[in-house]
């Protein structure tokens, strides 16, 4: 609230002890000047007009401020400094007297001192004080506006309901920030170097009273940005950092719908490492982009990529959709970013890891293939020693093989996918052109030459996991991940995100790969726990001043694992062998303890920090009823390669 506005409160009479005395007013406002002479009555006036703070009012600022006909009057005479220092505690004790008004006429270091609770409990008083002294319409534009205790209105919405333009609504509601602004208690720069010093989701989570004022983290944020004097964009992008819009598609082909947001947050969580504010903003932002539909607590792909949208729409129907239904329902449901062709199946189909044929022109979702890891291996055995058993080094797979077998069998479609995806792994080679399915032990391209030709690719330049499969005879992305795993492993590919890969020597430019074994070396030595990737990446920082993901960590220390002799597994690193496979099995070990003992428990075993600890017990119970519950879940495919590679 403005000066001006606060002078302007009616019904306030200030009192001595004795009786009511009314001698002048400001603006509106009844001040005691019963004991001031006209002078000093006029300096008091001057100096609330101009916001003068308390500190500043020094006996050499009183010379300064007073006319020159009267310092040079009998009055001061020889002893002007008695006389000032004499009017300077006069002035004081009258604003001491008046508390509505010095509350106001604070130094700009207030706030300097304290904590962010009390910083935002002081704001959120001047912000409601303020509220309260505004007529009826300018404090409800600003209510509605700032999301203070109501749901955020636009300026369309405002300027129907008062009858009035939005270009009207606007500048009203600029003029109440301008008086808001010049009304709070702390100042402005301490709580800009406040909002600086510290990551605004701390900021917010810590000014507890004053984020629980706000419909939203939004909200809260804006204002903060407002009072600070700092582009609100600024602390957005450090509220919300760049998430790509393709960040949620895993997590909607993985598995079946419905997806609740908080399975979503989890997600996000989990595989970008932020934290639970971050990652709900991001939903937020993902909505607004429009890659994101939300009903209620539920969330949906929108204008995703023809693969997501056909899986997010085949996990919803157990017994599969023909191609002409599939097109159909993703175009009428907007899951698409583009039209999908009705006259012919799309080539996504043959490629995509999610999806399968499961009858002629029928598809389905991999979560109801039906067949695990076992049942995968066991038929690739049968195959492979038919094949090596026939006079041929080649059959048909239906009338030769399939038809041959005794029951009980999968369906033929379930047999044909499993050699066409998982065949090469066994040196089982697949052909289905001309729609004769053929199988034979001799193939076309051998492994190791496409391989190296993977790997000669990603010497050049990055690449993703589809321009890969691109590469490579089959086309399948099944495949080109096999060769990956296979080259990750041998530490010449490293991961780069989610479907990104590269060689070393791209991924590495720029870093000093040197100094970080080094660090990694030191610190493995001096501590013999097992170390969670996300301390490492943080201790290499620092020592580095680089900013390395936890990602990018992880990459780099499986890229040098078998050469340094570090023993890896998931986002663990040792240098002696572990059987963990990752922090959600540490926590399952200590099935008897709980609370902050279990963190604790874990703590003396690996080094992590409080907050992924936190997450991997949240995370424990849930992801292993996941795993249980589908019998092919999510990375199947991923799994099944690399223990194959590893075999």
């Amino acid at each position: 609230m403005g000066y001006d506005q606060l002078l302007k409160c009616q019904g306030k009479i200030l009192t001595n002890r004795f009786r009511i005395i009314e001698l002048d007013k400001l603006n509106g406002y009844r001040l005691n000047f019963s004991r001031l002479t006209k002078n000093e009555r006029k300096l008091i006036k001057k100096f609330v007009r101009q916001k003068i703070h308390i500190e500043e009012i020094t006996p050499r600022f009183l010379m300064e401020q007073l006319p020159n006909k009267l310092i040079s009057s009998a009055r001061f005479g020889r002893n002007s400094d008695a006389t000032l220092t004499s009017l300077q505690h006069k002035i004081r004790d009258f604003f001491d007297g008046v508390p509505e008004l010095s509350r106001f006429l604070m130094s700009e270091t207030h706030g300097h001192n304290m904590s962010l609770l009390e910083i935002g409990q002081d704001l959120l008083e001047d912000i409601e004080f303020f509220a309260n002294t505004q007529p009826p319409k300018e404090k409800c534009i600003f209510l509605k506006r700032s999301g203070l205790g109501e749901d955020q209105l636009t300026l369309e919405e405002l300027g129907n309901q008062f009858g009035v333009t939005r270009e009207r609504i606007r500048q009203k509601e600029q003029r109440l920030l301008l008086d808001l602004h010049n009304s709070i208690r702390v100042a402005p720069g301490v709580l800009n170097a406040k909002i600086h010093e510290t990551p605004i989701t701390s900021v917010i989570a810590e000014m507890v009273d004053f984020r629980r004022a706000f419909s939203t983290d939004v909200a809260c944020i804006r204002m903060l940005a407002r009072l600070a004097g700092i582009d609100s964009k600024k602390l957005f992008q450090q509220h919300v950092p760049p998430i790509s819009q393709t960040a949620l598609d895993d997590f909607f082909c993985s598995t079946r719908p419905p997806f609740s947001k908080y399975d979503a947050q989890l997600f996000l969580q989990e595989e970008f490492n932020l934290e639970v504010n971050v990652a709900k903003q991001a939903l937020t932002m993902l909505q607004k982009q429009g890659q994101l539909g939300i009903e209620g607590q539920i969330v949906y792909p929108q204008n995703a990529k023809k693969e997501v949208a056909i899986a997010y729409l085949l996990a919803k129907h157990p017994d599969g959709l023909d191609w002409i239904e599939v097109a159909r329902k993703v175009n009428q449901l907007g899951l698409c970013r583009s039209q999908l062709s009705i006259e012919r199946p799309d080539s996504i189909l043959h490629t995509s890891s999610y999806i399968f044929q499961s009858g002629r022109s029928q598809y389905s979702h991999m979560c109801y293939f039906g067949l695990s890891k076992e049942n995968i291996r066991h038929w690739l055995a049968k195959i492979r020693t038919a094949l090596e058993q026939s006079a041929y080094s080649a059959m048909n797979l239906r009338a030769e093989y399939y038809e041959t077998c005794d029951s009980p069998k999968p369906d033929y479609y379930r047999i044909r996918h499993v050699v066409r995806n998982f065949g090469v792994q066994a040196k089982i080679y697949f052909n289905g052109h001309s729609q004769t399915d053929t199988v034979s032990l001799e193939p076309v391209v051998s492994l190791v030459s496409q391989m190296e030709a993977i790997a000669r690719i990603l010497e050049v330049q990055p690449m993703t996991i589809g321009a890969v499969a691109g590469h490579i005879h089959s086309q399948s992305e099944g495949h080109a991940w096999a060769y990956l795993c296979a080259l990750i492993s041998e530490g010449r590919v490293v991961r780069l995100d989610d479907s990104t890969f590269a060689a070393p020597s791209i991924a590495f430019s720029g870093i000093n790969t040197e100094k970080i074994i080094e660090i990694i070396h030191s610190i493995l030595a001096g501590d013999s726990r097992v170390h969670h990737i996300g301390v490492l990446s943080s201790q290499i920082n620092r020592g580095t001043k680089v900013d390395l993901s936890p990602r990018l960590c992880k990459s780099l220390i499986t890229a040098y694992a078998k050469q340094e002799k570090w023993c890896t597994r998931g986002y663990l690193v040792a240098k002696k062998p572990f059987e963990w496979t990752g922090l959600s099995d540490v926590v399952r070990d200590a099935s008897d303890v709980q609370g902050e003992d279990l963190i604790a428990w874990v703590q003396q075993r690996v080094c992590a920090s409080r907050e992924v600890i936190k997450r991997a017990i949240c995370n424990s119970g849930t992801r292993l009823a996941e795993a249980e519950k589908y019998s092919y879940s999510e990375g199947l495919a991923a799994d099944l390669m690399q223990e194959l590679f590893e075999l």
